[in-house]
């Protein structure tokens, strides 16, 4: 007995199950690197054993390159990532290996195409409830599915053909000057797609550098294989030479129901619950992880913070660590809250708020659908059965999903993230820079900063990975989930009509679709899906709602003073008062009061004559705080002087965020200005005098001082 007659009885069941398998594998190759390069240091210890000091591994995928990296001596530091960092990086920073890129799209473009065969072979097979083809003694079900698969066999093949030559040209002409002029200490050298490069840098330091195709690749080989088998099951009935009794892929020859039962309201449930999701689940996601180290003298303070964004169209959930910039484990806090607050996401909150409409609509053709499915006034008026309602619905419904925002989400968030993610944080003046999430709409990336102040060293590191999440894969599969609709309604009518059984009611017929009642829900769920599709401009702008993008300014003002002098001589007992005026049509903003006051002997007594004096009272404008100004006081004209000023408290932004120059100009207070008319009285007491001669006056010089603030005006501070 050989091998085929062994194999050919199973032909059947092969034919069942393999296109089940290769649906699952097709699945697992979405996430999986089609090649790899990796490097690794091995140094020896005292027992001359060698461990590995650093290690770094590149995977390269379709559309982007993912490098994981360890170091031994970080590896404590780096627990809270897992002992490694993981960095997405686009393929213009692998520039350096030649054609990579080319590679990358290619593979890529492979990967769609049996992606979409796959699907589609597995949809039309799961609807076809099991029936039967046989127009043809040539043309059968089993023989569709394996020309099918003998397709998808060959299209493995060039994946995996693709891989394997294309990394391997550009490994090759990327090293070959390498190849061509070793380094010294090289030990061995593999050439090819699969290589290895061993250089002894010391007697107990070795540098390995390995790379060849990675999981991709061999899943390509495994599934052209599969598809090989499967092609030839469903060919090798259409050969007589191959006619065996075949073993039944159940045990009683029987379909079991779940295959043949009619499944359309499983298809319609599954529509409704990716709108539903849609609707309520969020969109995107920022994740980051911080650690921070401090140190301050011999004090070490050591801590780790979990901060996330979670983002829907209609709302915005942030998880904050309160500690993170106190370097202490501190409190996770959770704000539910709208975008308008949120200025971190000045440029991702459009993309995510243009979706509002559309989706807004998707619910109202939804909620239409089940009015006219379950309330039975609509049901006894449009005479259309569940399947003939859920097919009208749902056309609209990916319409909309089609045609609207949602469809170029991807591309709008790739372009917008970039720029809140370079500065991500809860901290508007925050300096940390996210380097590495440029042209990626998903991904990780992992940056350190240190700063040292005098005796305190702070090291802070901070893992980020962004992505979509549940909202946007529930849109993607939509379209799917209507194929899969249309298939279970039109696959087994379409059979049942070529073998000219009788089929159950036509979908679209005149009696039916030209009702008025019809008619109108017609041309209400297109005005519906019309709307949500091409919403009016102040419907759809996303901007309108979104917080304003925040900016730095540079401040600029004019600084203005006004000054009184007066002097003179005052008799005893005379009083005189002397104001100055700090109006703010002279000096716009008040901030200062300054005086300073000296007075001297006068006329001076032959024989004797006591220190005379002046006593002095300030009265400041109404409502102004002096703070810890002496208003009055009593000064000995020995011409050593007085002086004593007040000043207002004020704030002007320097650092700060604001969206444009008016709004941060508006951040300047001044609660406490000191505009208004100051006066300063005083009151001469002149002693001394005697028989011989008189002192009856004194001398004083005064002056008075104001500053304050004008003309402010902002210009956008350049980066």
């Amino acid at each position: 007995m050989n091998v085929m007659e062994v194999a050919l009885p199973f032909r059947k069941k092969a034919s069942f199950f393999i296109p089940i398998m290769l649906l699952v594998l097709v699945g697992a190759m979405q996430f999986a690197p089609f090649a790899s390069f990796d490097d690794r240091t091995l140094v020896s210890d005292d027992s001359e054993e060698y461990f590995t000091e650093e290690r770094g591994e590149v995977s390269f995928y379709a559309h982007l390159v993912s490098v994981e990296e360890y170091d031994i001596v970080l590896s404590e530091t780096y627990a809270p990532f897992g002992g490694t960092t993981t960095e997405s990086l686009t393929y213009d920073d692998y520039s350096f290996i030649e054609d990579i890129e080319d590679v990358a799209e290619n593979v890529g473009n492979r990967l769609s195409t049996i992606t979409t065969v796959v699907l589609l072979l597995s949809i039309v097979g799961f609807t076809s409830r099991g029936r039967e083809l046989d127009v043809h003694p040539n043309i059968t079900r089993r023989s569709i599915s394996g020309a099918t698969m003998a397709v998808l066999a060959v299209l493995f093949f060039l994946l995996a053909k693709d891989i394997q030559t294309g990394y391997g040209e550009s490994i090759e002409t990327t090293l070959e000057p390498f190849y061509d002029d070793p380094d010294e200490g090289t030990t061995s050298i593999n050439e090819g797609a699969w290589g290895e490069i061993v250089i002894e840098q010391s007697e107990s330091t070795i540098f390995t550098v390995e790379w060849g195709p990675s999981w991709l690749y061999w899943f390509a080989i495994l599934g052209m294989l599969m598809a090989a088998v499967g092609g030839f099951a469903g060919l090798s009935t259409l050969s007589s030479k191959f006619d065996t009794e075949e073993r039944p892929v159940w045990a009683d020859d029987t379909l079991p129901e779940w295959v043949t039962a009619e499944r359309t309201h499983v298809w319609l449930g599954a529509i409704a619950f990716a709108v539903v999701l849609a609707m309520v689940a969020p969109w995107y996601s920022v994740d980051q992880t911080w650690v921070k180290n401090e140190n301050v003298g011999e004090n070490y303070t050591n801590s780790t913070h979990e901060i996330g964004w979670t983002m829907s169209p209609f709302y915005v959930h942030f998880s904050n660590d309160t500690g993170l910039y106190l370097t202490e484990e501190g409190q996770v806090e959770g704000d539910l809250s709208g975008y308008g607050e949120r200025f971190e996401l000045g440029n991702i909150a459009p993309v995510l708020l243009e979706l509002q409409w559309p989706l807004i609509m998707t619910g109202v053709l939804l909620g239409g659908w089940g009015i006219a499915r379950w309330v039975p006034e609509a049901q006894k008026r449009l005479e259309l059965d569940k399947t003939q309602l859920g097919l009208m619905f749902t056309a609209a419904l990916v319409f909309v999903m089609t045609f609207s925002a949602t469809a170029d989400f991807e591309k709008s968030m790739t372009r917008a993230a970039e720029d809140d993610l370079l500065s991500m944080s809860p901290l508007l003046n925050d300096t940390f820079v996210h380097l590495g999430t440029e042209d990626l709409f998903a991904g990780e990336s992992f940056n350190q900063d240190f700063n040292n102040e005098g005796n305190q060293f702070t090291a802070t590191y901070a893992q980020m990975e962004w992505g979509p999440s549940w909202g946007f894969w529930a849109t993607s599969i939509l379209p799917w989930l209507c194929l899969g609709l249309i298939c279970s309604l039109g696959v087994p009518r379409a059979m049942d009509r070529l073998h000219k059984e009788e089929t159950e009611m036509l979908l679209f017929t005149r009696e039916h679709w030209g009702a008025k009642p019809v008619v109108a829900t017609l041309v209400g769920v297109l005005l519906i899906s019309g709307l949500g599709s091409f919403p009016p401009s102040a419907l759809g702008d996303g901007a309108s709602s979104a917080p304003q993008a925040l900016y730095q300014w540079d401040l600029s003002y004019q600084r203005t003073s006004d000054m009184a002098q007066n002097s003179g001589s005052l008799n005893d007992g005379q009083t005189m008062g002397f104001t100055i005026d700090l109006g703010a049509e002279r000096l716009g903003n008040a901030t200062s009061f300054e005086y300073i006051l000296v007075c001297f002997e006068g006329e001076t007594a032959l024989l004797s004559d006591s220190d005379d004096s002046v006593q002095f009272t300030v009265s400041p404008p109404e409502g102004v705080n002096t703070g810890d100004m002496v208003l009055s006081g009593s000064l000995t004209c020995d011409g050593m002087g007085y002086y004593d000023s007040s000043y207002a408290d004020f704030y002007l932004p320097r650092d700060e965020y604001a969206p444009t120059n008016k709004s941060f100009v508006g951040m300047i207070e001044f609660p406490n200005l000191h505009n208004g008319i100051w006066t300063l009285t005083m009151t001469a007491d002149v002693q001394g005098g005697d028989a011989f001669s008189t002192d009856g006056s004194l001398d004083f010089q005064l002056e008075m001082y104001g500053d304050g603030y004008t003309e402010f005006s902002a210009e956008k501070r350049e980066d």
